[in-house]
């Protein structure tokens, strides 16, 4: 099997949070996982807005960014640049996505056509797993909330 996993859930791996046991065991679980390499970014920023609003030290946020820079180098990344603009216009005329949730879609559709084995579009946001399925992606009968 082989995941993409966007950011929302990516994240959980990091952090205890309601369903995080699950992001690890599809961790620990698969071999295949890939996220858009705009992922990076989203998770550095959500770790930094997590330590201010959670308050943990510096030191414990350093592990933490240690821990993700070591797992990205694990990951299949799909790279953003302009051959994806066809399909980021398809994406944005058929449905109300945020920028870099068009980009984790258009890179896990992308990336599903390449492969014949079976694959699973991972997000915790209500609005892009509601796209993604509805472009016929298989997202699974994961509760991320």
């Amino acid at each position: 099997m082989f995941y993409y996993l966007d950011s929302s859930v990516l994240v959980k791996k990091y952090f205890d949070e309601f369903a995080s046991n699950t992001v690890l065991k599809i961790w620990k679980d698969n071999r295949y996982l890939a996220i858009s390499q705009v992922g990076y970014s989203e998770i550095l920023g959500t770790i930094n807005k997590k330590q201010k609003i959670d308050k943990f030290s510096d030191k414990v946020k350093d592990s933490i960014i240690k821990q993700f820079k070591s797992d990205w180098d694990q990951l299949v990344k799909i790279n953003v640049d302009h051959s994806i603009n066809s399909e980021l216009d398809r994406i944005h005329s058929k449905y109300l996505l945020r920028g870099f949730d068009a980009i984790h879609l258009v890179s896990a559709i992308l990336l599903f056509r390449e492969l014949e084995e079976e694959t699973f579009f991972l997000s915790a946001d209500d609005n892009l797993a509601t796209a993604a399925k509805k472009d016929g992606l298989n997202i699974g009968i994961y509760n991320w909330k």
